[in-house]
C-alpha cells in the first residue's frame, strides 16, 4: 500500500505523494469511530483521512476526489458514508461554505484528534 518511502521529519511520505504520519490510529479513536461505525470497514479510509489533515496542521479542504483516493476506489457513496461517519464520530468538523466545481469543502481535526494523534505519533517514534 505504501510503496515507496522516504523520511521527512516524524512523517514519511508515501509514493502517492501522501504524508503517513502515523502507522495506525489509537485505540480512542477506533473506538469512537467503531461506537459509530458498527461493523464497517472505515479503518483504513480513517486513518488516510486523518493522516492527511494532520499533516496539513489540522485542517485543509477535501474533495470529494480526494476522499475517493483515501477510499482507495471510485466510489462517491461509500467515501461519503465514511466521511459521516468520521463527522458523527466527533473526530473532525466540516466548514460550513465551499463553491461547488472551485473550492472543496475544508474539514479541521477536534482539538482532542490532534492532540491523541501527536501523543500516538511520540508513541511510535520512542517505540522504534
Amino acid at each position: 500500500m505504501m510503496g515507496q518511502s522516504g523520511a521527512i521529519g516524524d512523517s514519511t511520505l508515501s509514493s502517492s505523494g501522501m504524508f503517513i504520519c502515523v502507522s495506525s490510529l489509537p485505540p480512542q479513536i477506533e473506538s469512537r469511530i467503531a461506537a459509530v461505525a458498527g461493523r464497517c470497514k472505515i479503518m483504513p479510509f480513517a486513518l488516510a483521512t486523518i493522516n492527511y489533515l494532520y499533516s496539513k496542521k489540522g485542517s485543509a479542504p477535501i474533495s470529494q476526489a480526494k476522499f475517493m483516493e483515501f477510499l482507495g476506489y471510485a466510489n462517491k457513496t461509500q467515501a461519503a458514508k465514511y466521511r459521516d461517519i468520521l463527522l458523527a464520530s466527533g473526530l473532525l468538523t466540516a466548514g460550513r461554505t465551499y463553491s461547488a466545481g472551485r473550492n472543496a469543502k475544508r474539514y479541521t481535526l477536534t482539538p482532542e484528534t490532534k492532540a491523541e494523534i501527536a501523543k500516538h505519533l511520540q508513541e511510535e517514534v520512542k517505540a522504534g
